[in-house]
């Protein structure tokens, strides 16, 4: 029989006690430890979340709902991804990752003008990131524009010579294959 005591669910339901009653720093220490056992229990990550941001740790809290975003977008959760990741921005949060994740999540849904706002938010607060581009450029080639996509692509190889894909597609749309 299982032992109780190292069942991430079981340090869940502790978490989530201590957070009720307060206790923020109690539940953290429950949620790691779910977290430790099941490093994909976006559940526990996001409550964690909840906890640093009631203590005042901003930081922190972003980075655990960022992380639990991550696990439900990786299992094709959008829903719930989307849920957390709009949480994180109306508590004051801005960073990259949010936006980002926001534009992938419209441009899946084929909600290319919501996943390039995201997208171009996500490039003011990092505007030297390469797979910002790429994934900019994707969305322009989903909407059959090769001029802007390529643009996009290049100005991704500028800011990161080495990257592969980037160079791949660009390759593809100049030998007309795109």
């Amino acid at each position: 029989m299982v032992n109780q005591k190292e069942n991430p669910e079981y340090y869940y339901n502790i978490g989530y006690i201590k957070s009720i009653q307060g206790k923020h720093s109690e539940a953290i220490v429950a949620f790691r430890k779910a977290t430790q056992l099941d490093r994909l229990f976006a559940k526990a990550y996001e409550e964690m979340g909840r906890a640093y941001r009631a203590l005042g740790q901003h930081d922190k809290a972003d980075d655990c709902m960022n992380h639990a975003a991550q696990i439900h977008l990786e299992r094709d959760n959008d829903e719930h991804a989307e849920e957390i990741l709009n949480e994180i921005l109306s508590l004051g949060s801005d960073s990259l990752n949010v936006f980002n994740s926001l534009g992938v999540i419209y441009r899946k849904r084929g909600d290319h003008n919501t996943a390039l706002t995201h997208y171009t938010k996500a490039l003011r607060i990092h505007p030297d990131e390469p797979n910002i581009y790429y994934n900019m450029g994707r969305i322009y080639l989903d909407m059959k524009n090769t001029d802007k996509a390529r643009e996009l692509f290049q100005k991704a190889v500028e800011v990161d010579s080495g990257f592969k894909e980037a160079k791949q597609v660009i390759k593809a749309i100049d030998l007309g294959v795109i």
